[in-house]
C-alpha cells in the first residue's frame, strides 16, 4: 500500500556526517510517521509503533 502523499520533512538533527528527519505518509483512512537517517549514500528507517521500535 502507498500513502497519497508524505509531508515535507521535519527535521531533527543533522550535522556534516547525518540527517535524521521526520516525515508523514497519509494513506487515507490513516497516517504513519516515519523516522530516517540519512548519511551520504546511506540511508535507514526507523519504525515505531506505540513508543516501541520496531
Amino acid at each position: 500500500m502507498k500513502p497519497d502523499f508524505f509531508s515535507a520533512k521535519n527535521i531533527i538533527f543533522k550535522n556534516k556526517y547525518l540527517e535524521l528527519y521526520s516525515i508523514v505518509g497519509d494513506f487515507g483512512n490513516f497516517t504513519k510517521e516515519y523516522f530516517v537517517t540519512r548519511m551520504g549514500i546511506r540511508v535507514g528507517i526507523i519504525l515505531e509503533k506505540d513508543d516501541f521500535i520496531l
